[in-house]
């Protein structure tokens, strides 16, 4: 697994909004740092190839996946060695 090449923080503007990322045919990957957002089903209608990766400590992943259609992965982003 790999970093994110490009991150954009889409925060509290889109936190609760109902198709967030509704189409969105180009999305991948999808990388949370906190708990699951409160979505509906269409938050990710359409986006049929993203991938959505969350990290070990936060909450509410359990039934993300069954909601938004999308696959969730825990997400263990690497340390560099130096």
């Amino acid at each position: 697994m790999h970093e994110p090449s490009k991150r954009h923080d889409v925060g509290q503007r889109y936190r609760h909004r109902v198709g967030a990322f509704y189409a969105c045919t180009s999305l991948r990957e999808v990388y949370f740092e906190g708990n699951a957002p409160s979505v509906d089903s269409s938050a990710f209608s359409g986006d049929n190839n993203a991938i959505v990766y969350y990290l070990r400590e936060p909450q509410g992943w359990e039934n993300f996946g069954q909601l938004t259609g999308c696959p969730t992965v825990l997400w263990l982003p690497q340390v560099p060695n130096q």
